[in-house]
């Protein structure tokens, strides 16, 4: 067998255990640690647990969604690269904008959270900015040792991230239990409930990102995205329940878990469980200075792309430097709580797009996929339209403004290529073949 072109590096593999401590990681953030006070003052007592269940039922049909597009397509990048198959390469580039967009601010929010957390009562303004850069270094450090070490890391940060919190759970359980409280009386509100709720819960579609590594992807992908949502919804659920019994006033308290670790252990445990918030931070941080560079490298198309293009460990190296160096600059600035809405919003429109474009390649029954593959597509259609009711004017508008920001650097690049005299470059038209080296559905 001939093979044409530059010879493809040999794709790490990463398997299903990984891809589901993957997910558990992207999902279990700091969210948990502070989200029970704002549900206990929307959806009052035990109503606040089932929050988090009802927002994982309405979220599994896309996790199934962008699961099944994962495991049909098995190349990395996730939206970009389901859009440039289903809609060709305008498309492609244009939600790849907006995932490497959503994934940079996210990546700038939570090392900027982070290096104020560890630089607490600190007086140096400079300390904060260089502490963020620091974590950012020692972090892409060992993303660029390649997959394999990647993996090992985030299973070790999550089931560290976990200890504290299941630790917690037993703790309650042999604890007996408190006089009830009466539970407050003002209406609940269980609609922006779920959209509370949304938020602690999103990460699981970082998983079918890595499809091009992932080993069985038709089997691993659907098992570790829709499995790491409904078992961080479980946990969520039990921890709702572990504060509404250990805290009162629950929706006025800063630290719910600590605070309730407090109220059940005693100040040693306390400590335990804030420590647990530092290792949620450095694992969500870690998941993404992983995974944002294969947004970025999922832009540059085909792997001959200088962008695109991988080592032998399977690390888009061009990628993960623009990643640190654009996350450094912008975890350097102060109030992006702004930008992190606009994240927000434009995850969103992510599920969108992989809706559209499972639908697209369902109904055309490209890569393996049937008609019968458009329903996880049109029940997840149904869901977000739910979540997205209380998007707010101005994060539409940022959200828009992103996209026409899109649109001028396609017509830039396109514009630029046609003096060139040649097509975009790196982006392929679609096909039912993976380029040489990636890994196939099954392998």
């Amino acid at each position: 067998m001939t093979e044409s072109g530059p010879a493809s590096p040999p794709r790490a593999t990463v398997g299903t255990a990984s891809l589901l401590a993957l997910g558990v990681n992207g999902i279990v953030g700091v969210g948990i640690f502070f989200t029970p006070a704002v549900l206990a003052g929307l959806a009052p007592g035990p109503l606040g647990a089932t929050a988090y269940l009802a927002t994982a039922l309405l979220l599994v049909p896309v996790a199934w969604t962008v699961a099944l597009l994962g495991g049909a397509l098995p190349l990395d990048g996730g939206p970009a690269v389901w859009a440039r198959s289903a809609f060709g390469e305008a498309a492609g580039i244009l939600v790849g904008w907006v995932a490497v967009v959503s994934a940079l601010l996210s990546a700038a929010a939570v090392f900027a959270g982070l290096a104020q957390h560890l630089c607490a009562g600190t007086e140096v303004p400079a300390v904060v900015p260089l502490t963020a850069w620091a974590c950012l270094g020692v972090l892409a450090l060992i993303a660029a040792l390649g997959l394999s070490p990647s993996a090992w890391t985030w299973n070790a940060l999550t089931v560290a991230k976990l200890l504290p919190l299941v630790l917690l759970l037993a703790i309650a359980v042999t604890r007996d239990p408190q006089p009830s409280r009466a539970v407050s009386e003002q209406s609940a509100d269980f609609g922006r409930a779920l959209l509370v709720a949304l938020f602690p819960l999103q990460g699981f579609e970082v998983v079918p990102v890595l499809a091009g590594s992932a080993r069985r992807g038709r089997v691993s992908l659907p098992f570790a995205t829709i499995g790491s949502l409904l078992g961080a919804a479980g946990l969520y659920a039990m921890l709702q329940l572990v504060c509404v019994r250990a805290v009162p006033d629950l929706e006025h308290e800063a630290s719910p878990l600590v605070a309730a670790a407090g109220a059940l252990a005693g100040p040693g445990f306390r400590k335990l469980v804030e420590l647990g918030t530092t290792v949620s931070a450095l694992g969500i941080a870690f998941g993404m200075v992983v995974m944002t560079p294969r947004y970025v490298a999922a832009l540059g198309g085909d792997a001959t792309s200088w962008l695109a293009r991988v080592d032998a460990r399977g690390t888009p190296r061009t990628a993960l430097l623009l990643t640190v160096g654009v996350v450094g600059a912008l975890a350097s600035v102060q109030g992006l709580e702004s930008l992190f809405v606009l994240s927000s919003a434009a995850v969103l429109f992510q599920y969108l797009a992989a809706i559209a474009s499972l639908a697209v390649l369902s109904i055309r029954r490209r890569h393996g996929l049937t008609a019968w593959s458009v329903l996880p597509a049109a029940l997840a259609l149904g869901a977000v339209g739910m979540l997205a009711q209380a998007v707010s004017r101005k994060e539409l508008f940022g959200l828009c403004l992103v996209l026409s920001l899109g649109g001028l650097v396609l017509a830039l690049v396109r514009r630029a290529t046609r003096r060139a005299g040649g097509g975009l470059h790196g982006v392929p038209a679609p096909s039912r073949t993976p380029p040489p080296g990636s890994a196939s559905p099954e392998a």
